[in-house]
């Protein structure tokens, strides 16, 4: 992917539909807008298993418990760039009900090396972190009560003291304040607080770790 700078030159989007139906009835309508990555066969593989994935979510634990109506149930899958640089791209997936919410149901993050063409892990971005995961985790749990006590959010409180252990290292993406950490929609709150997200601001040297 080396000299592509601009994000027209590196992004196209193409669109995926797949229609399920149960007894003869369509019952689910999935619309994607994928990422297609110019020069990237790796990152464009990704994305069709991860549709793959969700599609196969839909039809095996959907589709048996949806009813049948007039309108069925319509699911959009979106894309958006987080961040592009020489160096990295970050995008993020997100499904919504197109039913005028704007809270997602689901979001999938990735960053990917620029000049590899492979995901870089979190670990990558603190190569010399010990206990990163503990810290994380940590840090986050410690966020949470935070914002539960100032009434800054409305977080269960048996949910925001186990906020660290439910964050998963796969679930961030990178953006130009710096790494966003996050965790799954209804996680810590009702779907009115949205997608819980803790921000490690860059710095010179990189995102900056909290401290222990």
């Amino acid at each position: 992917m080396n000299g592509m700078n601009g994000e027209g030159d590196v992004l196209s989007s193409r669109r995926i539909c797949r229609t399920f139906l149960r007894e003869g009835n369509t019952v689910l309508e999935l619309d994607a807008r994928l990422p297609e990555i110019n020069g990237a066969a790796m990152m464009n593989a990704y994305y069709n298993r991860l549709f793959r994935r969700l599609a196969g979510f839909c039809a095996e634990e959907l589709v048996p418990d949806l009813p049948t109506r007039d309108h069925p149930l319509k699911l959009d899958l979106e894309y958006q760039v987080r961040l592009m640089t020489p160096w990295i791209l970050s995008l993020t997936l997100e499904l919504f009900r197109r039913d005028g919410r704007s809270i997602p149901a689901a979001r999938f993050g990735a960053v990917w090396s620029r000049t590899t063409g492979v995901p870089l892990p979190l670990r990558a971005f603190f190569p010399k972190a010990a206990g990163l995961r503990r810290r994380l985790r940590n840090w986050i749990r410690s966020e949470a009560l935070d914002r539960l006590h100032s009434g800054f959010c409305l977080y269960d409180p048996r949910q925001a003291e186990q906020a660290g252990s439910l964050f998963s290292p796969q679930n961030f993406y990178a953006s130009d304040r710096g790494l966003v950490l996050f965790l799954p929609p209804l996680t810590l709150g009702s779907a009115s607080e949205g997608i819980p997200e803790f921000l490690l601001p860059w710095d010179p040297a990189g995102p900056r770790l909290p401290e222990n």
